[in-house]
């Protein structure tokens, strides 16, 4: 399973907006995506997921410290593609994001 971390410590800079266009284009083409949205302050790219109604591709909103065990999961259940949305910030989550 691929992954890419969506990372920037300036908000507004359109991480979210990446995020889930990378995420449709994907998903379009035949892949199986899942998105985890650890920007636990905004949720935007659940709340944008919501709005849309449709549950392709899926977006998990989840805390940064739960996402090495999801991405294991997403990688066992068989998905291509995980895209992460993350904070604003360059702290230990977003290392952590980019470790992974």
């Amino acid at each position: 399973m691929k992954k890419i971390g969506v990372l920037s410590m300036k908000g507004g800079a359109g991480k979210t907006t990446i995020t889930v266009h990378l995420a449709v284009a994907a998903a379009q083409r035949g892949m199986r995506v899942v998105v985890f949205d650890t920007n636990h302050d905004q949720l935007s790219a659940v709340v944008w997921s919501k709005a849309r109604g449709s549950g392709d591709p899926v977006v998990v909103g989840l805390e940064p410290m739960k996402l090495a065990g999801a991405l294991k999961a997403a990688a066992l259940d068989g998905y291509d593609l995980a895209l992460i949305d993350t904070a604003p910030n360059a702290g230990p989550d977003a290392v952590d994001v980019v470790k992974l």
